[in-house]
C-alpha cells in the first residue's frame, strides 16, 4: 500500500553552445564522478536531467552540486 504520495524533484536544462557542449559537459560530469546526471530530450532539445531523490538532501548540497556543474561547464 502506498502511504504517501510519490514525488520526485527533477529539472532539465541545457547550456549555451547546444547539444555538443551539453554532451561534453555530461562527459565531464561522469568522468569527475562527484555527480550523477542523465540526459534526455525535450522535443528536439538535448537536455541534462538533474534529479534529487534523497529526502535528506539539503540546500547546501544543491549549492555544491550547482557550483560543481558551473566549474565543469567553465572547463568546456
Amino acid at each position: 500500500l502506498i502511504v504517501t504520495t510519490p514525488s520526485t524533484t527533477v529539472f532539465t536544462f541545457t547550456v549555451a553552445g547546444g547539444e555538443p557542449r551539453a554532451r561534453e559537459l555530461l562527459r565531464r560530469i561522469h568522468a569527475d564522478g562527484s555527480l550523477l546526471l542523465s540526459s534526455s530530450r525535450v522535443g528536439e532539445t538535448f537536455v541534462l536531467r538533474f534529479c534529487v531523490l534523497n529526502h535528506r538532501t539539503d540546500g547546501a548540497e544543491i549549492d555544491r552540486a550547482v557550483a560543481k556543474l558551473m566549474a565543469l561547464l567553465d572547463a568546456c
